[in-house]
């Protein structure tokens, strides 16, 4: 007997800093996958795992799992059971112990598209593409680690499948998203750059994000660095556009930056002032971030988080 996890559960595990995010995948059997059948002992042993690895759940939260034949379902308080007609590569799940598996994060990511609003959506495929996990709780905090996925496996996914629900939204929300952002806030900011108009961004598509660009001999004498890293890089213009937090406003880091400027425009690379947007200022985002209809705009989760830290000190 087996059990997947699936949905907002999975999620939760990926987000979860010590669990499957360090681990290797393997094809699992699918003997297995496709005669899952969620037990009580298979849902506790389950829930024990949860725990065991950090993975943060609501208290009121049931486990949400899927199963390939209806007859596998289980109806009850813990445990939210999915019944999927659809059948995928058994290289899409991931085991977590002997009997109970995880959907891989592939598969996560297309089923987030059935209850992630568009905006919300963009988010967190910038979260699965990236170098942190801004976890389940309310603290603003976020824990480094490596990308779970990229935008190009992604688009292969949802590309080669058809007729699944949420197809069409994670198809048109992997449009916006772009990979190698080290921050939350970071992703805040290209997300605003990317986004389009209708849903509160800017609506820019050429650009690429934690790009790098190799110190050439008309700039060596200018900077002590060997290679330079742009937040977000307009490819078609040449022009860098940086996000900048608190520690800019340091006169060292100043320095810095006006060493960076000055030998990347030597090297023909343009930068613009107004566009180094200070994303740390999360009442800014919240109030003055406004879709073209006038209603207040998409903020991402977490200056959501932040600005309610503020409002309560």
């Amino acid at each position: 007997m087996s059990i997947v996890l699936s949905h907002t559960t999975a999620k939760a595990v990926y987000q979860a800093a010590h669990s499957v995010s360090a681990k290797g995948i393997e094809s699992c059997s699918p003997a297995a996958i496709y005669g899952s059948c969620p037990t009580g002992t298979l849902l506790d042993a389950a829930a024990e795992w949860l725990t065991k690895h950090d993975v943060s759940l609501d208290a009121n939260d049931s486990l949400e799992v899927m199963v390939f034949d209806r007859r596998n379902a289980r109806y009850a308080m813990d445990c939210q059971c999915h019944v999927s007609s659809k059948r995928f590569s058994n290289s899409r799940f991931v085991e977590l112990k002997d009997g109970i598996f995880v959907v891989g994060v592939e598969l996560c990511a297309l089923q987030a598209a059935t209850y992630l609003s568009f905006r919300e959506l963009v988010e967190y495929y910038f979260e699965l593409c990236s170098a942190y996990s801004l976890g389940t709780d309310s603290s603003t905090s976020y824990t480094e680690r490596f990308a779970l996925t990229s935008t190009e496996r992604l688009k292969q996914f949802f590309n080669s499948i058809t007729r699944c629900d949420g197809l069409a939204l994670a198809r048109k929300a992997i449009q916006c998203v772009r990979d190698g952002c080290r921050s939350p806030m970071e992703t805040a900011f290209v997300m605003m750059l990317t986004l389009p108009k209708s849903e509160g961004g800017l609506g820019i598509k050429g650009i690429e994000t934690d790009y790098e660009v190799q110190v050439t001999t008309a700039a060596k004498n200018l900077t002590r660095r060997k290679k330079f890293f742009m937040d977000a890089y307009l490819k078609k213009s040449r022009t860098d556009i940086e996000y900048n937090g608190f520690y800019h406003d340091a006169e060292e880091d100043r320095a810095i930056d006006e060493e960076r400027k000055n030998a990347l425009a030597s090297m023909g690379y343009g930068s613009s002032p107004s566009a180094v947007i200070p994303l740390c200022m999360p009442a800014l985002l919240l109030g003055s971030w406004k879709q073209s209809s006038g209603k207040r705009a998409y903020a991402p989760r977490v200056c959501q988080k932040t600005f309610k830290s503020c409002k309560r000190t």
